[in-house]
């Protein structure tokens, strides 16, 4: 929009955009961009300030995962740092004198199969009592407190062996004062 003859010129807002067309110069007639501050032929000023030529779209920005990399590292470092740092201040480590999961398992098994053990050898099945001492196995000695619960568990697994081969060294009183001792420490013991 150009100024009418002897008015005021056109706000900024009464202009049309800048979009590259030709419009006649006041001076000459030639065609002028409207870009343009003045007329490249006569001089003539256009009424518009000089700015640059637009193109024809602007660019477009694509996508780059680079961009991502460094932060996503970050982060997860971030969180490996403070989980390494989570597992190291956490109280669930067992204390020296608890029993590890493992050996609270094997004596939750073993001690009513040592019973049954006795049972059977008293009831004279001595195959089926042989056969269940050999089902036990060794208990594990993970913690402080396995190695030493596990000492005293051999001595009572003893004193059954020595009853189950009957030649008159252990006597039942013997036997249940092994497992009384046995039972003793595992109650002395904190379970994790």
């Amino acid at each position: 929009m150009t100024a009418p003859p002897g008015g005021p010129p056109p706000t900024p807002w009464q202009r049309k955009p800048v979009t590259g067309e030709l419009i006649p110069c006041q001076g000459c007639g030639q065609g002028v961009a409207d870009y343009r501050a003045t007329c490249p032929f006569c001089g003539t000023p256009t009424g518009r300030p000089e700015l640059p030529a637009p193109s024809a779209a602007p660019p477009r920005r694509r996508f780059s995962w680079r961009g991502l990399i460094v932060p996503v590292v970050l982060v997860l470092c971030v969180a490996g740092v403070a989980g390494v740092l989570a597992l190291a201040r956490s109280d669930s480590k067992p204390s020296a004198d608890a029993l590890s999961p493992q050996a609270a398992a094997f004596l939750g098994k073993a001690m009513p199969t040592l019973d049954r053990v006795m049972a059977e050898a008293q009831a004279g099945n001595d195959t089926q009592a042989a056969a269940d001492w050999n089902s036990i196995g060794e208990m594990p000695t993970l913690l402080p407190a396995d190695i030493s619960v596990s000492q005293k568990y051999t001595a009572y697994a003893d004193t059954v062996r020595g009853y189950l081969i009957q030649d008159g060294s252990t006597t039942p009183q013997q036997v249940q004062a092994a497992k009384a001792t046995v039972e003793k420490a595992v109650a002395a013991t904190k379970s994790p």
